[in-house]
């Protein structure tokens, strides 16, 4: 609607998220030394989540995406001599 054609709304995302993050603005907060070791704890403890849960569900992922369904059926006729 508002774009101009040939824009995408993931061009135009990225372009405003680098407006936003480049341009300087005043910040009247503070962060202790403790807020960054947080942080990296959050990022770390929900990456550790994500592998475990993929682990955890990998046959259920497989079979939603159909990964290793022709690779399966391609062997069943093979060992069956047809």
């Amino acid at each position: 609607m508002f774009l101009k054609p040939g824009v995408t709304i993931a061009s135009a995302l990225i372009l405003a998220l680098l407006v936003l993050f480049v341009l300087p603005r005043s910040a009247s907060a503070y962060l202790d030394p403790g807020t960054g070791s947080l942080i990296w704890q959050l990022l770390l403890a929900g990456a550790l989540t994500a592998a475990f849960l993929v682990k955890r569900y990998w046959g259920k992922i497989r079979q939603l995406l159909h990964i290793g369904a022709a690779a399966k059926s391609e062997d069943d006729g093979e060992n069956r001599g047809e």
